[in-house]
């Protein structure tokens, strides 16, 4: 049986079922063992499940770069949870900002070595979701003295982020990755601000401008979704949504 996304991607090659899985139980045993002292079996287990069954079901993924390195963020996502769990900010710190930096730098490669392929976008929105989901963990546990004061602010945001990622997969059964040029440019500042709030402290003007485009940027997103009528990678945005829809009718 063919797998459900095509390989493509230049210098890409088929990562083997076994290799994943195997990878998996090693991750596994490891955290089994580390959980016996944090009470973290049942969630870290469940989320290996989840991810072993997710691996299954699309079968084979185009070894490359800008591929590994978005399956090293899905990956750390325990790992980072952990040491939110144990009051490890530096920690934190560091593999939230190398995720931050893989992020920009598998999208780089993959467009200019050619290496982009469906499955590759799709893996990449899914890792840039946890990694969102870390900064607000590690926002909630290192920073909230700094953010109490705009709780409501922050619910709305991240609430609309589950609307982004849940709305296309209600509607097309599928994970989007419209990598639209505004949700990228939003990323790289999204990144800035965590990078300065760590390291140099919180800036109201900066965390007001953050909420702002993102809102807007998450508001295009949920229109982009409503105007298209099939899931499509990499759409440069709503003004190309639109203008490709006119020249069809």
């Amino acid at each position: 049986m063919n797998p459900p996304f095509p390989k493509g991607g230049q210098g890409g090659f088929n990562i083997n079922i076994l290799i994943i899985n195997s990878i998996s139980n090693i991750y596994f045993n490891l955290f089994q063992l580390i959980s016996t002292y944090f009470n973290l079996f049942q969630l870290i287990s469940t989320y290996f499940n989840l991810f072993q069954q997710y691996i299954m079901k699309t079968i084979n993924i185009p070894l490359n770069i800008p591929n590994f390195l978005s399956v090293f963020r899905l990956f750390s996502f325990p790992f980072v949870m952990i040491f939110i769990f144990l009051r490890h900010e530096q920690l934190f710190v560091f593999f939230l900002c190398f995720n931050l930096f893989t992020d920009f730098l598998d999208g780089w490669i993959a467009r200019t070595f050619n290496q982009v392929t469906e499955i590759g976008s799709a893996i990449d929105s899914l890792a840039d979701t946890t990694t969102y989901f870390l900064a607000l963990a590690g926002l909630v546990a290192f920073k909230w003295d700094d953010f109490k004061p705009y709780t409501a602010i922050i619910w709305i945001f991240f609430g609309l982020l589950v609307v982004v990622d849940l709305y296309p997969l209600i509607k097309f059964r599928k994970y989007h990755s419209y990598h639209t040029y505004s949700a990228k440019i939003g990323a790289y500042l999204k990144g800035m601000f965590f990078v300065v709030l760590f390291v140099w402290g919180f800036y109201e003007w900066f965390f007001y401008f953050i909420m702002i485009t993102g809102v807007l940027i998450f508001l295009e997103s949920i229109v982009v979704t409503w105007v298209m009528k099939e899931s499509r990678s990499d759409v440069k945005g709503l003004w190309w949504v639109l203008k490709e829809k006119k020249q069809n009718h």
